[in-house]
């Protein structure tokens, strides 16, 4: 996997998959183009950790469409890496304990080697590979990595607070994804 290119050791991490009943290919072109506003609680999750307000264009009145492109345009993701039907890893460097995220964008060629003390760096990927009789599995991982003690500290304490709703964001996902593959094909 890709993921393990970018971020082989990490401090914390969350794994979630899932089977659905339709092709790799398909998945992976749903997962590529899923648009999240068609999930309410989503909706509300991203709100509730303020993705949705950071990103919404301003003066625009429905907000954040909540695709792949808008989390990596306006919501501080990096496309870092894809592999075709496979694979595609987003990262996240900033300081996440703060109500602002403390998000910095950096260039994807420079994620894997940043290691600035006091930050946190997240890479999360989204997985897809053949399951039994044209299925197919799909999963996300989350890894992260903070930089110093006192953010290794703050992180900590954070992921304690955000940790269910990131796992509950992330399975919403993927049954997103699968609800979608699934229309997709009838």
């Amino acid at each position: 996997m890709k993921i393990d290119d970018y971020m082989p050791s990490y401090q914390f991490s969350e794994f979630h998959q899932l089977h659905i009943a339709v092709s790799p290919e398909i998945v992976y072109q749903i997962t590529c183009r899923l648009d999240l506003r068609q999930s309410s609680f989503i909706k509300l999750l991203f709100w509730l950790r303020g993705f949705y307000s950071r990103a919404r264009p301003a003066g625009s009145s429905d907000g954040l469409e909540l695709t792949l492109k808008d989390l990596t345009e306006k919501a501080g993701f990096i496309l870092v890496d894809q592999v075709p039907n496979q694979e595609i890893v987003l990262g996240r460097v900033g300081q996440f304990w703060k109500p602002s995220g403390g998000i910095i964008t950096i260039p994807a060629d420079q994620v894997k080697d940043f290691h600035q003390n006091g930050f946190a760096k997240a890479i999360c990927n989204f997985y897809i590979q053949p399951g039994e009789e044209g299925n197919t599995v799909l999963s996300t991982e989350t890894r992260i990595q903070t930089y110093g003690k006192l953010a290794e500290l703050l992180f900590r304490l954070y992921w304690l607070m955000i940790r269910p709703f990131s796992g509950l964001i992330r399975i919403a996902m993927l049954k997103e994804i699968s609800r979608q593959s699934a229309a997709e094909v009838i």
